[in-house]
């Protein structure tokens, strides 16, 4: 189902995504928001909060499997979009200052 700018999007926070790995309920709740229409998005900081948390191997990975499911809107972290407007503004203010043939390989 594609994605319209009407559907409502649900931003889980790190206790829902707990209880619903806990409750073993991912798959259940990924279908009844494609059913619904309700487009569940990812939260990086969610993921780095799982991963500081003093976890065992086995409940780190089933929250960040539960996490990182292609099913969910993934939402790009704050320094990314930082980054994205300061180089903009290079552009527009010093476009001399940017490379015209950057390695994005690195």
């Amino acid at each position: 189902m594609g994605e319209s700018m009407s559907q409502p999007v649900l931003l889980p926070d790190s206790n829902i995504w707990v209880y619903l790995v806990d409750a073993d309920a991912v798959e259940s709740f990924r279908k009844e928001a494609r059913r619904l229409g309700v487009v569940v998005a990812a939260c990086p900081a969610v993921a780095f909060e799982f991963l500081r948390a003093p976890l065992g191997p086995v409940a780190m990975k089933k929250r960040i499997n539960a996490l990182t499911l292609g099913a969910w809107r993934r939402l790009m972290p704050e320094a990314f979009k930082e980054a994205e407007e300061a180089r903009r503004a290079i552009a527009r203010l010093h476009p001399d200052w940017l490379n015209p043939s950057p390695d994005r390989n690195l």
